[in-house]
């Protein structure tokens, strides 16, 4: 019979010999070290580069001119196209002048009646007057004589002012253009009956040069006005149908696709001069006015145009710049992960200064020559190690980072740009 004592002694056997073979047993192999991330990389760049103020903007016609007609009657011709090209003096329409020459001859008739008038009464003045110096006239019968002759006189200056208003009228029967530019589409059809400074007959829009109205946040006012106290503040704009054709150009990948999309925008690029400022930021939206003037390629133009604009308000010479993917946030503020000689990842804070189309100047942090993590950061710390994949090929499809190593390098152009701040 097995007594308390001797179950408990049993009881501790077992543990004791439970540990025992734990000690004896194999220890577990350690943990394999992580394979290296594989990331892609890119060079950052010392060059100078513009900075550049980005806006929306519509184009207008420098001169923009509704044609109403100066004197009520009935629309005779139009003389035409809906469209066509016009030049200063070409006739645009005409109103029946049939009663506005009728009041002309009447005019010059009464002007001629009372000119015969005058000549008489001037001739009976000199009579009496050489009368009056004989006394053979009281004073009063002379003077009521050279009333009678200024009187005479006033109307005709009466008459010949009406004469010249009914010729005036006259020649505004017939409408002409008064600059050279496109006309749009005719309001009126002849036969109907137009009213001086009412009915709106044609809008002409003067094309010789145009203007692309935009407006900046009152924020970059300082950053305008220095630009502009350095002399001509350059504007370049691109319709935004284009603008669109040029995004898709540089999505296509490699550098190939880069140097495509900078190629379109110098060819479709257009230039214009700052030339007006508005000297007031709006209540309503915090935005100051502007109107930049272009003078080439107008007839690629038109009226009414959305387009994106840059304003290069300065050069930053020698600056530093990355690609913007490569630059990451976190907790202590902007960052980037830089690929060092022996493979590792080197973990950086850096200070941003402005965009510059797809790429951030940098102040600070990146030296000219450091090779940048563009795409792959996730899961990197600091002293990671790193396998670089050549273009073309992703971190997820190279899986633990086998293949060749290398960097895709982006293009990169300074005279042309199509982004900015």
């Amino acid at each position: 019979m097995v007594t308390r004592k001797g179950l408990m002694g049993i009881g501790m056997a077992a543990i004791l010999a439970s540990g025992l073979c734990g000690c004896l047993r194999e220890k577990p192999a350690e943990t394999q070290e992580r394979p290296p991330a594989a990331v892609q990389t890119a060079l950052a760049i010392q060059t100078n580069v513009p900075r550049v103020l980005l806006a929306f903007g519509r184009i207008a016609a420098a001169e923009n001119v509704d044609i109403i007609p100066q004197v009520t009657g009935k629309l005779l011709e139009a003389h035409f196209k809906d469209g066509a090209r016009v030049k200063a003096g070409d006739k645009l329409f005409t109103i029946d002048p049939r009663e506005f020459k009728a009041a002309l001859d009447k005019a010059e008739a009464t002007l001629a009646s009372d000119l015969a008038g005058l000549k008489m009464k001037k001739a009976t003045l000199e009579r009496n007057a050489r009368l009056v110096e004989k006394n053979l006239i009281s004073k009063e019968d002379f003077e009521k004589v050279q009333t009678e002759a200024d009187s005479a006189e006033a109307q005709v200056r009466i008459d010949r002012a009406a004469a010249d208003l009914a010729r005036i009228s006259l020649e505004y029967c017939t409408i002409v253009a008064p600059m050279n530019g496109i006309a749009g589409k005719r309001l009126v059809d002849p036969g109907n009956i137009v009213r001086a400074g009412e009915t709106r007959l044609v809008n002409l829009r003067k094309l010789d040069s145009l203007y692309v109205d935009f407006s900046v946040s009152e924020d970059q006012l300082s950053l305008i006005r220095a630009a502009m106290g350095r002399g001509v503040l350059d504007v370049e704009f691109m319709p935004e149908r284009e603008l669109n054709r040029v995004r898709k150009l540089a999505e296509t990948s490699g550098a190939a696709g880069l140097d495509a999309a900078f190629s379109s925008y110098e060819e479709k690029g257009y230039d214009a001069q700052l030339v007006f400022l508005d000297n007031t930021v709006s209540d309503a939206t915090g935005a100051i006015a502007m109107r930049a003037l272009a003078t080439e390629r107008l007839d690629e133009l038109w009226p009414g145009q959305f387009v994106r604009l840059g304003l290069k308000v300065e050069i930053r010479p020698n600056a530093v710049i990355v690609p913007a993917n490569a630059i990451q946030s976190g907790k202590n503020g902007p960052y980037v992960f830089v690929a060092k000689p022996d493979g590792t990842a080197e973990y950086r804070l850096v200070k941003e200064a402005f965009t510059w189309a797809n790429y951030i100047v940098v102040e600070s942090g990146i030296n000219p020559g450091d090779r940048v993590v563009t795409l792959g950061q996730m899961g990197l710390y600091p002293g990671a190690r790193i396998i670089e994949m050549p273009a073309g090929q992703t971190p997820d499809a190279a899986g633990n980072g086998a293949g060749a190593s290398g960097a895709a390098q982006p293009a990169v152009k300074t005279e042309k740009t199509g982004g900015g701040e």
